[in-house]
């Protein structure tokens, strides 16, 4: 329940601090994280089907991550 009600009124908070490109990738390891906490806290199997699938949202979120194209007249915001 915690996770319901508060994780999208974080999320909104967190777009008035940076760009929706650099905060949606954390939703795909959100997903991650539940998979892998999953089998310990509700007793769920981690089959290879959701292993894999969990795999590939990890590598596409890193990915769009770390491959953002940046413009250099961008204004950038430091937290001095």
């Amino acid at each position: 329940a915690f996770n319901v009600l508060l994780g999208p009124l974080l999320d909104v908070a967190g777009y008035a601090f940076a760009a929706a490109a650099v905060l949606a990738p954390f939703s795909g390891f959100n997903i991650v994280i539940n998979a892998v906490i999953a089998p310990f806290t509700l007793g769920e199997k981690l089959t290879n089907r959701r292993l894999v699938a969990s795999t590939i949202i990890f590598i596409t979120a890193a990915g769009s991550i770390a491959f953002k194209h940046r413009n250099e007249d961008e204004e950038v915001w430091t937290l001095e």
